[in-house]
């Protein structure tokens, strides 16, 4: 004897299954009253099971039942006590069905069907959540038992019904198997339409109907994903430029205030994005009051961010923060960068300890690895929050806190967490890690097809070879009328060429402009195969020679710009540089230079991404100092500073007072400026007033040098083996530390690598003082010495190492003093012979820029002046000598032959036969005067006559 009994038992949440003499108990938590519930009781031999709605409950070992027919199967009640309610039965029955075998949990599913059986027409719209544009697909599956099923009679007119729009007609189209394609267009924005079939609307060829069947969907801005459940969206394409508000896209169109250089600008992720003031740390987005976003226990954070910056050391940049204090302490803040060790963490206002109010991922953020658009998202996950970047797990917090959520990209203040934010969202419910990954797209998004553009050749070439990539929700995707002539090059042209679906050649014409080109294509100029159109894209290309060791150049600003106000920085930081005061570009050493009045004039680079925690770099300028003054503080003049004045402070400067008073000379400071041992100072005399010179500093562990035009002039063992500059604002050309280091003169070329140089890289940098930049030719000539006819070679160096030349022409080499003949390559360079006009004489021998190449890289123009003349006695330490053999008469200049260019003027003399050659002679009341500041004289000195 076997049976169901009991189901009011424990308030229809317990049934008995009694099989022969036993009558053990049955849990159903969810309760069987009122409601269709499918019952399975089976014996497989061994076991006695049960399944209530497709899902097993009890399974007990019993292999001594019998399962003959001893007694007569009834329903209802329970043997034939009438009177008993623990016999008898009261509700509804269906389908009762017996089977001469055993079923499988799989067969016992297929019976469940859902909650729809296994014979009844089941039908499913396949309907997305969140639709854009119009009009819209549709379609609509006929299935029993999870197989297809043919209808009759479906009209999609009469038997359909939606709201908030219209279903087109004439659109219904069979595409068999059960399934209806049909299109349909909705009405308004944010709100909720919802798409059903009525019960009993259709019926198969045994005339069994359709269960009810609704969807519901919604018109968007864009079809993302989970857009229902959005509580805020800002895309920003349709905001204005130039407005100081921004509206999102959901139902309550939240506007939200841009403040302190917070700008909308056409270099968003997807067309439009914001820009943020890097120069003003109170740059931020604020939710208006009255707007702001309140969170419950489950919610995600999403935005597209380029260009994230450090935190100072002891603070952080946040993305997103509430908008009141919690338990009157702090704010809770959902996207942090901790300055002091860069861990990206959670960050819980209600602490008391306020250490303990980062909850770290231990996952690190370094700025060096995250130039270009990069997709960071939050959400609370438990008691935790997880966060993802790139669509990938990075790391979990263990806290979980919801607030009213007001700022965006800064706190109020000092808090900025990157220079671009796009699609910035916030959603009331966790997304799962595949929902993450749908909003990141494999780079693409999940809006409309947007672009990626991988160059394949460096920074120099042109034209500028690439990869253009066009994709949608993570796919490569076809464009229909997308061609080269769409897109716009500031200065040039673009060619495309496709490859396959999405995927097409790119070719920059950058016109051999050194100037900054930008490449663009607006939105709406072509489809994908479902009609959606091209998001706009817009990004600067940067074009410029390439210098030495580039794989470690943070930073190098080369002042070669245009625009006037804003120095790129072309190395990996994008540590662009600000120019303050009345600081300008002017005719440099390359190019162009930087120019300060030593009045407040600098260039500033704020929160400088790139050594933090390390011992090693090399900073590099090349300066022409104008006034360096005698022995006033006031003279000293800052090349590079990170401003304060503490552990983490440095510091290279023009130094007037080195070690004693009037050294006139180089320091390089790391550390508190006060601490004797930070501080290295230079040789007395070693900077040069009026005159080009290369400054490199080098740290090394402890191990501090100076370098001045290629030659190591001093080293030190200092305190301190790191130090992290990252955070912190640097000057070029001042020092927030002291009003007295505002530098007066010119700057070039100045670069911060993340590697201790040696001897050799120096030397390379320097390149005889010619610099890295392009091909140098190298002049020597045999010219100490007083033979008729003297040899000399030209070689062309590319980064300290002769190139294989060819194509130089003879009369391109520039001569004075001399002539020049017989011109040979040699390979990697030209011989030549040299008759110099006399002895002692000057010969000054030079080419124009661009009379060889290789490569890319064409030569510089170089001028170098020799002294045909026997060596004289401590040569290296002249820094005049006047020979008197020739005198300008046009410009009554007598000819410095030390090298250092200190030139004299004659205002009245004539050259006469002397005691080695000729001699000047003056009257009374003549005379020949030299700027002495040329000399650079310090402490000691000779003088001989």
């Amino acid at each position: 004897m076997w049976g169901f009994r009991d189901f009011w038992d424990g308030n229809y949440r317990r049934f008995r299954s009694q099989h022969w003499c036993w009558d053990p108990d049955v849990w159903v938590s969810e309760g069987m009253r009122d409601k269709w519930m499918h019952i399975a009781h089976i014996y497989t031999g061994t076991n006695v099971q049960v399944y209530v709605n497709g899902t097993i409950r009890r399974d007990w070992i019993k292999d001594d039942i019998d399962t003959g027919n001893s007694y007569p199967l009834q329903f209802g009640r329970w043997t034939e006590e009438d009177n008993n309610l623990d016999r008898t039965f009261k509700g509804l029955l269906d389908d009762f069905r017996v089977y001469d075998d055993w079923l499988s949990p799989s067969d016992i599913l297929s019976i469940y069907g859902n909650g729809s059986g296994d014979f009844q027409v089941v039908p499913t719209l396949e309907i997305p959540s969140v639709v854009d544009g119009s009009p819209v697909v549709g379609k609509i599956h006929f299935k029993r038992n999870g197989l297809p099923v043919e209808v009759n009679d479906f009209n999609v007119s009469a038997d359909l019904s939606i709201s908030n729009g219209m279903i087109d007609p004439s659109s219904l189209f069979y595409e068999g198997n059960g399934t209806y394609r049909f299109n349909f267009t909705l009405n308004q924005e944010n709100l909720e339409s919802q798409i059903s079939l009525g019960a009993g609307a259709v019926t198969d060829r045994y005339s069994q109907g359709n269960e009810a069947a609704t969807v519901s969907t919604r018109l968007m801005y864009r079809a993302v994903t989970r857009g229902q459940d959005l509580l805020a969206w800002w895309p920003f394409d349709d905001d204005v430029i130039g407005s100081g508000t921004v509206t999102g896209k959901t139902s309550n169109a939240r506007v939200a205030n841009l403040y302190n250089g917070t700008e909308l600008s056409h270099y968003g992720k997807f067309g439009k994005g914001l820009k943020f003031d890097r120069t003003n740390s109170r740059s931020r987005m604020t939710i208006n009051d009255g707007e702001t976003v309140g969170l419950g226990n489950n919610w995600t954070f999403s935005a597209w961010v380029k260009n994230p910056l450090p935190p100072t050391a002891n603070l952080r940049s946040t993305l997103f923060r509430g908008h009141y204090t919690q338990g009157g302490r702090d704010y809770d803040r959902f996207i942090v960068v901790r300055g002091s060790d860069r861990m990206l963490c959670f960050f819980d206002g209600d602490d008391g300890n306020g250490n303990n109010r980062y909850r770290s991922t231990g996952y690190e953020i370094d700025p060096l690895a995250f130039s270009g658009w990069h997709h960071f998202a939050v959400l609370a996950a438990g008691s935790r929050t997880n966060f993802y970047i790139d669509g990938k797990f990075v790391g979990d917090a263990d806290r979980r806190e919801q607030s009213t959520v007001k700022f965006v990209g800064n706190s109020s203040d000092n808090e900025l967490f990157a220079e671009y934010l796009d699609d910035v969202r916030i959603y009331g419910v966790s997304l799962s890690f595949s929902e993450i990954a749908a909003v990141y797209g494999g780079g693409f998004g999940d809006q409309y097809p947007s672009f990626l553009i991988d160059f394949n050749t460096t920074r120099d070439s042109d034209p500028r070879l690439g990869q253009l990539l066009v994709g949608k929700d993570g796919n490569l995707v076809p464009m229909t009328g997308l061609v080269g002539t769409d897109f716009n090059l500031q200065a040039g042209s673009v060619d495309i060429t496709p490859n396959s679906d999405g995927n097409y050649s790119l070719s920059l014409d950058l016109n051999g402009s050194y100037v900054g080109n930008t490449l663009s294509i607006d939105e709406n100029v072509s489809v994908d195969n479902d009609g959606k159109p091209n998001e706009g894209f817009r990004e600067e290309i940067y074009y410029h020679e390439i210098v030495y060791d580039e794989v470690h150049l943070v930073s190098r600003w080369a002042f070669d710009e245009t625009n006037g106000s804003r120095i790129r920085d072309l190395g990996i930081a994008f540590n662009d540089g600000y120019l303050v005061g009345n600081s300008a570009l002017v005719s440099g050493k390359f190019g162009n230079a930087l120019s300060m009045d030593g009045s407040g004039d600098y260039m500033s680079v704020p929160r400088f991404s790139g050594t933090h925690k390390e011992g090693n770099f090399t900073i590099s300028a090349w300066v022409y100092p104008t006034n360096l003054g005698y022995n006033s503080n006031v003279q000293d003049a800052a090349i590079f500073g990170a401003d304060g004045n503490n552990a983490d402070t440095v510091l290279v400067w023009y130094n007037v007072n080195g070690a004693s008073t009037a050294n006139r000379t180089f320091t390089f400071n790391i550390g508190t400026t006060s601490i004797g041992l930070n501080r290295l100072d230079g040789p007395d005399g070693l900077a040069l007033q009026d005159r080009w010179q290369h400054v490199v500093a080098v740290m090394s562990g402890q191990g501090r040098k100076i370098y001045h035009n290629g030659v190591l002039a001093a080293e030190s063992i200092g305190s301190d083996n790191i130090v992290t500059i990252e955070g912190n604002n640097v000057r070029v050309g001042a020092w927030s530390g002291s009003g007295d280091m505002d530098y007066e003169g010119l700057v070039d070329e100045v670069r911060f690598y993340k590697r201790s140089f040696t001897d050799v890289d120096i030397s390379i940098l320097y390149g005889l003082g010619n610099g890295d930049l392009g091909l140098t030719p190298v002049i020597t000539l045999d010219h100490e010495n007083s033979a008729s006819t003297v040899s000399g070679t030209i070689e062309f160096l590319k980064f300290g190492q002769p190139q294989p030349i060819s194509g130089l022409n003879p009369s391109d080499i520039g001569v004075d003093g001399g002539t020049i003949n017989n011109v040979v390559s040699n390979g990697t360079g030209y011989d030549f012979d040299f008759v110099p006009s006399g002895h002692p004489s000057t010969a000054r021998i030079g080419l124009p820029a661009g009379v060889v190449s290789s490569g890319v890289s064409e030569s510089r123009a170089v001028s170098q002046s020799f002294l045909n003349a026997p060596s004289v006695t401590a040569e290296e330490s002249l820094v005049l000598w006047y020979t008197f053999n020739d005198l300008n008469t046009s410009t009554m200049e007598m000819e410095d032959f030390s090298g250092n260019q200190a030139d004299g003027l004659v205002s009245a003399g004539t050259l006469v036969p002397g005691k080695f050659a000729k001699a000047l002679q003056l009257d009374p009341g003549e005379y020949l005067s030299v700027d002495g500041e040329l000399l650079s004289l310090s402490q000691t000195f000779t003088l001989s006559l």
